[in-house]
């Protein structure tokens, strides 16, 4: 749980500015929540356009099976 001290620690005992540990925690977190963002979508991207490929193929072997 360590890793996350640095959520309750963002000021310096006189309230005057923002510790560095905080600053670059949230740069961290918001790094990791965009990178998190980018892969699912991509691998949702992925995934939709396979299957697209896919019912396309298959309705393509239908035809020509029916036309047979």
């Amino acid at each position: 749980m360590d890793h996350h001290l640095w959520m309750y620690n963002m000021h310096y005992e006189t309230g005057a500015s923002l510790k560095p540990e905080f600053i670059d925690g949230v740069r961290d977190f918001i790094e990791t929540m965009i990178l998190d963002i980018i892969k699912n979508n991509v691998l949702s991207w992925f995934f939709c356009t396979v299957m697209d490929l896919s019912l396309d193929i298959l309705y393509e072997l239908i035809m020509e099976k029916e036309m047979d």
